[in-house]
């Protein structure tokens, strides 16, 4: 009996141990579970009802700028932060967006709720942080920052992303064009949608700033470009009578003192003076963007540019004219930049704005080629009024100078099928060499 009580107990205690054992897996499954609904539940993308804004009392009010309402509604009624408006597919976000924008602490209440917000896009597949960069008046000047300081919070929790804005279908400008297209635009908003977009995963908040250098492959138009809408409305003849030498000294050092000095100088300015000086902080902004992609000077930079402006080299060159002998980390001077670019089609005006600063850079040979400008100037085609004519008349020295192959500039021009009027101006200028032939 003893024997048969015995092993009767070691089946139980045998049992027992089993039974515990399934509890505790079921358990941990159950907890391994739960903690990977509350991970996927915070990076899955919420689904969002459709409904018309005056049926959803939270939207309406927004959009009536009734802002102690909103905010009881948004604790009453959080689920309405997941609603959009069945003609536009707008969140309440993107309605306090709008216009002059909601208080921060209204757009506060509403990212508490709903952080993705800042995500979701409306049908013209743009996100509350386009409409702020929009109207960037009033209280949306404010939401920039917000906004941004959200998305880079958010990035850790979310693993989708935007789709590219630039797509074959439709064109959706970033947020960085669209400020730039604001004049009333701060320096600071623009410092923060390109420090944003440069760390963290958002690169569609500033794909592009206009500013790329020609040898990156990059869209060229007119409308992705950041730069060229913020040339568009610029003052240029009053950045052209900004005092040049607190200018200069304010843009002696390097990228990061720039904005900082410019600031000091802008705070005690008249209000066109203040313009001035707030659109060359914006210019060097864009330019600064690609810094860790491009070592060269200010006056590279500009350029390098795929749409390089005559006006902005003579501008900044007059500002920095030491930078016109300064070789870039591809070895180029900013002349030798216009004179490779590939895309520039007013090489006369690109060169003649810098030759009216330095007429010493057509003396500095380019290192890819080891030859003089005009030579690789002419090689490449240029003709006498597409730029050939000022690099004479600042060197016409160099005429005596034989290439690699032991030809005289006019008698390269002539192996390269120039045409005549090219050919004709490079022997008036040196009628000594046809006698020496």
């Amino acid at each position: 009996m003893e024997n048969g009580s015995s092993k009767e107990a070691n089946k139980f205690r045998l049992s027992l141990s089993q039974s515990k054992s399934n509890v505790k897996t079921v358990i941990f499954t159950r907890i391994s579970s739960k903690a990977n609904e509350d991970s996927s539940s915070s990076r899955k993308e919420p689904t969002y009802r459709s409904v018309s804004r005056r049926n959803c009392p939270l939207m309406h009010y927004i959009w009536e700028c009734n802002w102690p309402a909103a905010l009881k509604r948004i604790e009453t009624n959080p689920e309405e932060l997941f609603y959009v408006t069945d003609t536009s597919g707008r969140t309440a976000l993107h309605l306090a967006s709008f216009n002059q924008g909601s208080p921060v602490y209204v757009a506060e209440s509403l990212l508490a709720k709903n952080q993705h917000a800042l995500l979701a896009k409306d049908r013209n597949r743009r996100t509350p942080l386009h409409y702020a960069c929009t109207f960037n008046r009033g209280g949306s000047k404010h939401l920039v920052p917000l906004y941004c300081d959200y998305l880079m919070m958010l990035q850790g929790k979310c693993t989708y992303d935007l789709p590219p804005i630039d797509g074959t279908d439709s064109y959706v400008p970033s947020p960085l064009l669209l400020a730039c297209c604001n004049c009333s635009t701060s320096v600071d908003t623009i410092r923060i949608l390109i420090s944003t977009a440069r760390q963290s995963i958002y690169k569609w908040i500033a794909p592009k700033t206009g500013c790329e250098p020609y040898w990156f492959q990059s869209v060229r138009t007119k409308r992705d470009s950041p730069l060229q809408a913020l040339l568009d409305w610029a003052n240029v003849q009053e950045m052209f009578n900004l005092d040049r030498k607190s200018i200069t000294n304010l843009l002696s050092g390097d990228f990061p003192v720039y904005s900082k000095n410019l600031i000091s100088l802008a705070s005690e300015c008249s209000p066109l003076v203040r313009t001035a000086t707030d659109t060359i902080q914006k210019i060097v902004l864009l330019m600064d963007a690609h810094g860790n992609d491009y070592t060269g000077s200010l006056l590279h930079r500009v350029c390098a540019i795929h749409a390089p402006k005559p006006w902005l080299i003579e501008l900044f060159g007059s500002l920095m004219p030491e930078q016109t002998l300064i070789r870039d980390s591809e070895g180029c001077l900013p002349l030798h930049h216009l004179i490779l670019h590939p895309f520039a089609t007013n090489k006369k005006e690109l060169v003649d704005a810098i030759l009216q600063i330095n007429k010493q850079a057509t003396t500095r040979k380019i290192l890819k080629f080891d030859s003089y400008p005009l030579l690789v100037a002419i090689q490449q085609g240029w003709t006498w009024e597409g730029g050939l004519e000022g690099l004479v008349q600042a060197t016409p020295e160099l005429l005596d100078v034989q290439a690699d192959h032991g030809l005289y500039p006019t008698a390269l021009a002539a192996s390269m099928d120039t045409e005549l009027n090219t050919l004709f101006e490079l022997l008036r200028k040196a009628p000594h060499l046809c006698a020496n032939h």
